[in-house]
């Protein structure tokens, strides 16, 4: 919700409303990914750290295990591998674009 509440009043105004829609309808591997972002910043800080993306991590493990078919390995090892990887400049978080760019350019 905080991601779609642009002026953080508490409140969606019509504006802010439509701009949900028009983003849950992105057609675009980029608007989604864009999308994304957002959600997984959960501070609203306009990057993503470590620790968001451990929960991010966290929380999609333990979703795929409610399917049973959770990865191997430990959410936390994983989002610091993937942290790292499109972190290009080594800051120790993550720009929207960086987000997008590393997702996007990931064979995986």
């Amino acid at each position: 919700y905080s991601c779609l509440d642009a002026d953080i009043n508490g409140y969606l105004d019509f504006k802010e409303f439509n701009q949900a829609l028009q983003l849950l309808s992105a057609k675009t591997t980029e608007h989604k990914l864009k999308w994304a972002f957002c959600i997984y910043d959960t501070d609203n800080s306009g990057q993503l750290e470590l620790d968001e993306m451990e929960n991010v991590m966290k929380s999609l493990y333990d979703m795929l295990e409610g399917m049973d078919s959770k990865p191997s390995g430990d959410p936390n090892e994983r989002a610091k591998a993937i942290f790292e990887a499109i972190d290009v400049n080594n800051d120790g978080y993550l720009t929207q674009e960086e987000f997008v760019q590393g997702c996007m350019n990931d064979e995986e």
